[in-house]
């Protein structure tokens, strides 16, 4: 992910990575994509992980405020508890 964001120009603030999905919380560039970012990011992902990543066709993005930056790191960091079934082996 710190590749793809190097290459997007975005810095990765949290990320909470399971078996089935990922948060991600980055910030981005004024002028930077949603979507560069995202191809960038399943795409460096896959080839470093190989054929047995699959990633689904689309992705939900959302902005926050500064305000709410902690919060959502709380959140993103939560996600091993809430769902210790998903936590990849390794």
């Amino acid at each position: 992910m710190k590749r793809a964001a190097g290459r997007t120009r975005s810095i990765v603030l949290a990320q909470g990575v399971l078996s089935d999905h990922i948060h991600i919380l980055i910030r981005s560039a004024p002028d930077a994509t949603d979507s560069a970012f995202v191809r960038e990011a399943k795409s460096e992902s896959s080839r470093l992980v190989g054929k047995t990543l699959q990633w689904q066709r689309g992705y939900f993005a959302d902005s926050i405020s500064h305000s709410d930056v902690i919060g959502v790191r709380r959140y993103i960091a939560s996600q091993f508890t809430r769902h210790p079934d998903k936590i990849p082996p390794g």
